[in-house]
């Protein structure tokens, strides 16, 4: 995991409430209008109170630990290519 993701989980991990759309979309560098995208396709894990959308922290950190894209190292690739032969 690099310092970054560390960053953010950190941050994350320090909130006790629910986050708000206007919250994570500022945390993520987004616009409120992508956040509601998201949770109208179910890309993003949310819940509602009393109609208003909430984020929990612990379902974001996850959720953005599964976002994360590595890409695979030359030699994977060569093994990878060598086994499908």
């Amino acid at each position: 995991m690099s310092s970054f993701e560390t960053l953010w989980i950190a941050e994350l991990r320090n909130r006790k409430s629910p986050m708000k759309v206007e919250e994570l979309a500022a945390f993520l560098g987004v616009s409120k209008q992508k956040i509601y995208k998201m949770v109208t396709l179910s890309q993003i894990p949310y819940l509602r109170v009393n109609g208003c959308i909430r984020f929990l922290p612990e379902q974001i950190i996850e959720w953005i630990r599964q976002q994360v894209i590595r890409p695979e190292l030359p030699l994977q690739k060569k093994l990878a290519h060598k086994m499908a032969s």
